[in-house]
């Protein structure tokens, strides 16, 4: 019964390796590689200038705006975030300047990070295979859908999971010697400087150092205290040095605690009572998966342990399968909120442990010739190319809703304005509010761990434009206010477009007579009363209105003239710029129909909003 249930993976383990085990490149297949490139670029260029704009990357684009104009991270700008992808991020954006397309500009740099992860993939396999071999892992792994379309985002983990992907290379293409072990571990050490979560692969990597004394007969054979602790030390120093270096820059620029609260303080959470709208991990049909994989990951570690392959290449081709596998494990397993841009960095290491897996197995040689066998790894790649393009919808450009928002910015607000968003989404304008409306944020909010004293502050320090919620709360991917302060800011605050500028309309309905109408100013600047057709003519105040003024806050009144059927208080400034509430409703790119769901997901869904809901605000 199992034979017959293993039969088809067999077979199929089989055909896909017979198809690289030669190193020989047929000239076909190198016509085809070149082809396959061609299409890769096309996708990529299509993915930069129409897929949508997740909300991390306006905020991330903003922190280097910020180090571009003079702003220090974690001070002036919360971030929770380790510095080195904005830094080296902020001259470019200093040179492309304050543009509308500059998201197409920041994207396009991620191109050339892809490519050097794509180098590092191609080492790593060629550290254990051959050429032929690492080339067409290298070409599977970067046209993993979720793996190809995130790191075209505008985002740190792009550069964190190059970093860890350089580091795995220099460490496993040799012997690890302590200069190799100090040039990994400077490498390790730009990579948490880049993202904190590569203590997950720092973790991952002293795990299955341990688990190789018991998969490696050859490891335990040769292994030497003194050599080991030398190479050890030679590690640690190179990964401590560069955030060293940091914490030295943090105390020099006062930002040292601000740094430890962002990066470190803010994303842990005390114990609460209450259910979390964070969903923990449970144990189902997923978690089943990534064991029975985990499993096959640990039999081809086995087995690679076992055989006697010299110089070393069979003890790092274990170790470096049991680190992908205790990576894996854990992600899958244990981590809190497993979002596109963490699952970003296992993708290529399950390449990794698959391809050497599967070559630890004994296969059937097949009678095809070689020219016949390599055809099925393009087919397989063509597969992996019609999900990615499945995904992409290239008809329907959703960033181009963000070219217009960033216009709309620009042209409504001077460099001095405070603007008000989630979490970044303005990019070239300072935040009145310290805090961005993420995931832990929006948490210590409900459990009253930090004040929300958003609204406040807007008013307190003047904000006049703010994002307009009622539309980005139903754009795809993008963040949104608490509840509590939306409803406020749509009591201060008027739509004119895809911002909102402080201001109300007065009425809306023609009125019967000429009676006195109150209404409240919340911030004392420079207004404008107007209607559909143009500048109000009613009384303001006692005083025939002339234009624009300003007014002091607290009640007002106006005193409509007859014609007059709609009239509302806007923020001089954006009137000027040709900005009003009584234009057409802004049309945004409409969202992709959501996948069907399965009833127990939707239950899930359903159960968690549920819990969410009945956190005290």
């Amino acid at each position: 019964m199992s034979s017959f249930l293993l039969s088809p993976f067999r077979k199929f383990h089989s055909a896909l390796l017979n198809a690289i085990s030669s190193p020989i490149v047929q000239p076909q297949e190198r016509l085809c590689l070149w082809v396959l490139g061609a299409l890769a670029a096309i996708l990529r260029i299509t993915a930069i200038l129409t897929m949508r704009v997740d909300s991390d990357e306006p905020q991330h684009l903003h922190v280097a705006w910020g180090w571009a104009h003079g702003l220090l991270q974690y001070r002036d700008i919360f971030d929770n975030h380790t510095p080195l992808f904005h830094l080296s991020m902020a001259p470019f954006v200093r040179l492309f300047g304050e543009t509308p397309c500059i998201m197409y500009y920041m994207r396009s740099l991620m191109l050339v990070i892809f490519i050097v992860m794509l180098f590092a993939i191609y080492g790593i396999v060629r550290s254990f295979l051959h050429h032929r071999a690492a080339v067409w892992a290298t070409v599977f792994a970067a046209l993993v859908p979720p793996f190809f379309l995130t790191s075209a985002e505008f985002r740190t983990d792009d550069m964190w999971v190059m970093w860890q992907l350089v580091a795995l290379w220099v460490l496993v293409s040799g012997p690890l010697t302590p200069r190799r072990g100090l040039l990994g571990g400077l490498i390790l050490g730009i990579s948490l400087g880049t993202s904190f979560k590569t203590t997950m692969l720092l973790l991952s990597a002293v795990v299955a150092l341990i688990l190789l004394i018991a998969f490696s007969a050859e490891f335990r054979r040769t292994f030497s205290w003194k050599k080991t602790g030398k190479t050890a030390l030679a590690l640690v120093a190179g990964t401590l040095l560069v955030p060293v270096l940091l914490i030295l820059l943090f105390h020099y620029l006062q930002i040292l605690d601000a740094a430890t609260y962002c990066i470190i303080k803010h994303s842990i959470l005390p114990p609460s009572t209450q259910p979390s709208p964070i969903p923990l991990k449970t144990f189902g049909g997923q978690k089943v998966l990534v064991l029975l994989i985990s499993a096959f990951f640990c039999c081809g570690a086995w087995r690679i342990g076992k055989a006697p392959i010299a110089d070393g290449t069979g003890i790092r081709a274990t170790w470096l399968i049991l680190i992908c596998t205790v990576y894996f494990f854990i992600m899958k397993m244990f981590y809190p909120v497993l979002q596109a841009q963490t699952r970003l960095s296992y993708y290529p290491l399950i390449m990794f442990a698959l391809i050497l897996s599967l070559w630890a197995f004994p296969r059937r040689e097949e009678e095809a010739s070689p020219a016949v066998r390599w055809k099925i790894l393009p087919f397989l790649a063509v597969l992996e190319m019609t999900a990615i393009l499945t995904s992409l919808h290239p008809l329907n450009n959703r960033a181009r809703e963000t070219q217009l928002f960033l216009g709309e910015v620009l042209r409504l607000t001077d460099p001095t304005d405070f603007l008000m968003d989630p979490k970044g989404e303005t990019v070239f304008r300072n935040r009145p509010w310290y805090y961005g409306f993420e995931r832990f944020t929006k948490e210590r909010v409900q459990r009253k761990l930090l004040k929300d004293d958003m609204v406040e502050t807007c008013i307190k320090t003047r904000t006049c434009v703010a994002i307009n919620a009622s539309i980005t709360k139903n754009i795809e991917g993008a963040e949104d206010f608490m509840e509590h302060d939306r409803h406020l800011m749509e009591k201060i605050y008027i739509p004119v477009g895809r911002l909102s500028v402080v201001g109300k309309y007065i009425f809306h309905e023609p009125q019967s007579s000429a009676i006195a109408i109150p209404f409240q100013v919340d911030i004392p600047v420079r207004y404008a009363l107007i209607t559909a057709t143009g500048n109000a003519t009613g009384t303001l105040d006692g005083k025939p209105y002339s234009g624009p003024l300003e007014l002091s806050a607290g009640e007002h009144t106006y005193v409509p003239t007859s014609g007059e059927t709609s009239v509302a208080m806007v923020w001089a400034q954006a009137v000027e710029r040709g900005f009003s509430p009584f234009t057409p409703t802004v049309t945004i790119v409409p969202p992709l129909p959501k996948p069907s769901v399965s009833p127990a997901k939707a239950a899930k869904k359903k159960k968690i909003a549920a819990t969410t809901a009945k956190q005290p605000a």
